[in-house]
């Protein structure tokens, strides 16, 4: 085929109608041998325009609202002024009020919030351009590697890698290979935007199957290993799933809940399993597949069959004109996946993500100019873990999509013929949560990315914390390196507080230079010498990002990674915005560097340079992406009884916000969800229930309410102080926000694992403290016996048990809590305040029921579970004078 010029090349996007031009794409090689073209394309070696350049015509403005800001587009010395402008000075220019979501996967009538430059500016396009581009730019470097065959599992905490040469890698080449092959082998089972759900861990299999139901002009559906054999079944119904691919590698117990349900689940045509012994070399360990055939009581039949079997018939597959054709189809703003919610009440909601959204997420943060992420991919291989869930919107975002943009972004090196970097992905044993081991892989991996929900962080911190309170014991030796490190961490933690952004300005202003914090004069040394090595004993030396997500850090968890080198970037978001709506700048030291060397800031010189890149704040979780409007609204009554949605003014200080400034969180922008998946099928109540429930999440001026409380400041930076669903209303009528008491008593007791306020409707407040304990993964509850910092308080107490009725570990959180009870930046009043509490015999865990698949919180489900202890706490007798206080409070005047 003769190459078009750049200038008369259709593209997809003019295919479709769409009014937009187009980044050229490149060619799609057919699986089968020789080449197709999915639009023409220019010369073999052109140099592709970066994403962050303009490519929309005027009439795009037809399909959506523009997004107006001043921005300069090619003056580099305006850009951090211009920043701040175009991210926090957006006006959403509008007409007639509109309709934002849909509960349909075309997205057919759905206006998209499109910029006039930047990120948010460029042309959407289908997922699938990002693997063809990597299988073209690094056809032979790794994408995926994995253990295989896995080990099996040993005693709890001890499960040592594979040697890396000893993994099993798909190349970038071979990982789009079998895509497509796996494609052409399910694509007579799927009519357009037809599900294909994907139930197992993480492994190749699992990325495999979405891609390649996305090349079908599908749509893939993740679903929580953890989750219940009816959350299952529900999902494989409600989303219209035609194939389900099952992971049988930990037992058949996933498979069976498939098959139990398929009778009610009428779409599904096809049932493929990986993980067992009859796949093409597989492992003999393996379970057989119990059944090769479902038949329904109205004689329909689902065919079950190994997964690779079915990839084995794609490459034998030798006519590619259907596939090829219907990739042709799919439109930026079809769905590309559900995410489910994680609810903790009822069925979940299938978010619906499209195309446009999931490619706008990466690409904005990896935009070379403003993008939060544009570290990454410009220094050689990325290397990321896999191990949080794919079907959560973060495990999609991080684990899918980054490397795929990474690898496949439009930044061709003309001199060389190849893009700057490239990105793999790690996958961790299924079991390795559960038994403790994720460490062993991390330090293998040596991750440069690394993204962890507020668990994963705090189970790090108290692993550090117990091997840090070990070293006095080891003799003098012991108590020097104890001392040294100790004096490490707190040089580091100034330097890093010195390059957070109120910090920066001072250095900026000469007025107020003299109060501004100085980065450490020794925290390089110490950082170089000692950090890094404990970093380096982690796997984490070479991490360059840091990323935590699904509830905001407690501020004493980043200050101790922040006193080793490490800066945690928090992100805002949720399922229903595609992932990430606010960022804090998650740089960090890395391979040798300082914080203060990737900073750029010495002694506070060219602070200037570094305060847009550096944007971090403690106990903030960030600011807004470019081309995402963020505002913070409540209700408010007038004299004549009138009410009305007003927006939040900016408040003066984060850490003590007035009431005025804080409201329910709301942003718009190109990254909000289609909307919640309604299935025709099920019924027109079903069809209004879930339009109901969109209209309720997403209103007619394109604001998204996430349900979460928080103020801004006039830097733009959000911080949430509540979610409103978790608000405690005490029997006085007093809104109290449980979230900063739990986080202060935690900072003040390392030895704490958990803590929950209770105190709804209830006469005072109590709350309920589960301690460190060994074996606790998250996902499972772990053992009674105490570890690291809760061992410390009384040596002589060793188990949960004994600490409950222990006096010392009595007085020491009694202590605690009078000190968190005084604190007016914590408790506004006496109603805010905590009167008891109780040590729980366990912690809690996924599989206890506290907590999601994502490790949220769970606050009914506790309630529930630990009613007796709880109800103890209020049923004791109060002394006279101490029931005096309390009626006085409820009803002022009572006494």
């Amino acid at each position: 085929m003769d190459p078009a010029s750049p200038d008369e090349a259709p593209t997809l996007l003019e295919k479709q109608d769409q009014g937009v031009e187009k980044i050229k794409s490149i060619e799609v090689r057919s699986a089968v041998g020789g080449s197709t073209a999915l639009s023409r394309q220019p010369s073999e070696h052109v140099k592709f325009p970066t994403y962050n350049e303009p490519q929309v015509k005027s009439k795009m403005r037809k399909t959506g609202f523009p997004v107006k800001s001043d921005f300069a587009e090619d003056d580099p010395k305006k850009l951090i002024a211009d920043y701040d402008d175009y991210v926090h000075k957006t006006e959403l220019a509008r007409g007639e009020e509109a309709c934002f979501f849909t509960t349909g996967r075309t997205g057919e009538g759905r206006p998209l919030l499109m910029a006039e430059r930047g990120p948010a500016a460029v042309a959407g396009h289908p997922v699938l351009e990002f693997l063809e581009r990597a299988a073209e730019h690094a056809p032979r470097l790794p994408a995926l590697m994995v253990e295989r065959p896995c080990p099996v599992p040993g005693k709890f905490g001890e499960g040592p890698s594979l040697a890396l040469n000893e993994w099993s890698v798909w190349t970038w080449k071979e990982y789009r290979d079998d895509v497509r092959s796996l494609a052409l082998a399910i694509l007579p089972l799927l009519k357009p935007l037809d599900s294909v759900l994907i139930y197992g861990f993480n492994s190749p299999e699992w990325v495999i199957s979405a891609l390649a139901a996305s090349y079908c002009g599908g749509v893939w559906c993740g679903v929580y290993p953890t989750d219940s054999a009816e959350q299952v079944q529900f999902k494989m119904d409600h989303s219209d799933s035609a194939v389900v691919c099952v992971d049988m590698s930990e037992g058949v117990k996933k498979f069976m809940t498939v098959y139990e349900g398929l009778e009610k689940a009428p779409n599904v045509r096809q049932v493929l399993v990986w993980g067992c012994s009859e796949e093409e070399g597989g492992d003999p360990t393996l379970p057989k597949i119990p059944h090769q055939e479902y038949v329904r009581a109205d004689g329909t039949r689902v065919e079950i069959k190994p997964w690779r079997k079915a990839l084995t018939a794609g490459r034998d597959i030798t006519d590619d004109s259907k596939l090829l054709g219907r990739i042709a189809d799919i439109k930026p703003t079809h769905c590309a996946c559900l995410v489910y919610t994680s609810g903790t009440t009822g069925f979940p909601k299938g978010v619906m993500i499209s195309h446009d959204s999931l490619c706008y997420q990466v690409e904005n943060g990896l935009s070379e100019k403003f993008g939060w992420a544009q570290e990454i991919g410009k220094d050689g291989e990325e290397r990321i873990v896999s191990y949080l869930p794919l079907s959560h919107i973060a495990g999609t975002i991080v684990d899918i999509m980054t490397p795929l943009a990474v690898t496949g972004r439009c930044c061709f090196d003309e001199a060389t013929g190849s893009i700057p970097g490239s990105a793999c992905v790690y996958f961790v044993r299924p079991y390795d949560m559960k038994q403790g081991t994720l460490k062993f892989r991390i330090a293998t991996a040596k991750p440069t990315v690394f993204m962890g929900v507020p668990r994963v962080y705090e189970k790090m911190m108290s692993g550090m914390q117990a091997m840090l309170h070990k070293l006095p014991e080891q003799g003098c030796v012991g108590k020097l390196k104890f001392k040294a490190l100790r004096k490490a961490q707190r040089a580091a933690l100034q330097t890093g507080k010195s390059v957070e952004f109120e910090n920066l300005q001072k250095l900026q202003d000469p007025s107020l230079k003299k109060d501004a914090l100085k980065p450490h004069g020794w925290s390089s040394f110490w950082e170089r010498k000692l950090l890094l090595k404990l970093r380096r004993k982690m796997g984490l030396d070479q991490t360059k990002m840091f990323m935590s997500g699904a509830a905001p850090l407690a501020p004493a968890v980043q200050e101790f990674f922040l006193g080793l080198g490490i800066r945690l970037g928090d992100t805002y978001g949720m399922s229903e915005s595609s992932g990430t709506t606010v960022v804090c700048n998650p740089r960090s030291g890395y391979g040798g560097r300082t914080t203060l060397d990737v900073a750029g800031v010495k002694g506070g010189k060219n602070a200037k340079t570094v305060i847009n890149g550096q944007a971090a704040k403690m106990g903030a979780v960030g600011r807004p992406l470019p081309g995402v409007e963020v505002a913070c609204f409540r209700d408010e009554v007038d004299s004549d009884g009138h009410a009305s949605w007003v927006r939040c003014p900016v408040v003066d200080s984060l850490e003590n916000p007035d009431a005025e400034g804080q409201g329910e969180i709301c942003y718009r922008g190109r990254h909000i969800m289609m909307g919640y998946f309604a299935n025709p099928r099920l019924g027109e109540e079903h069809v209004a229930e879930i339009a109901g429930k969109n209209k309720c999440t997403i209103d007619s001026n394109g604001w998204l309410h996430s349900g979460d409380k928080g103020c801004m400041d006039k830097n733009g930076f959000l911080k949430i102080t509540g979610r409103y669903k978790e608000l405690l209303i005490s029997a006085g009528g007093e809104n109290i926000a449980p979230v900063p008491f739990e986080q202060s008593l935690k900072a003040l007791v390392p030895g704490i694992s958990n803590v929950v306020m209770i105190g709804d409707k209830r006469p005072y407040n109590v709350c309920l403290i589960t301690l460190l304990v060994t074996g606790n993964t998250g996902e499972l509850p772990g053992t009674e016996e105490l570890m690291g910092p809760a061992l410390a308080v009384n040596k002589n107490c060793t188990t949960t048990r004994h600490a409950m009725d222990d006096p010392i570990w009595k007085d020491v959180i009694q202590n605690a809590i009078k000190k968190v009870n005084a604190d007016s930046l914590v408790c506004a009043n006496n109603a805010w305040k905590v009167q008891k509490f109780a040590i729980l015999p366990r912690d809690f865990s996924v599989t206890t029921g506290e907590f999601t698949p994502t490790m949220k919180l769970r606050r009914d489900e506790v309630v529930e579970i630990w009613k007796e202890p709880i109800e103890k706490l209020y049923s004791a007798q109060a002394s006279p004078s101490r029931r005096k206080s309390i009626l006085e409070r409820i009803m002022p005047g009572s006494s």
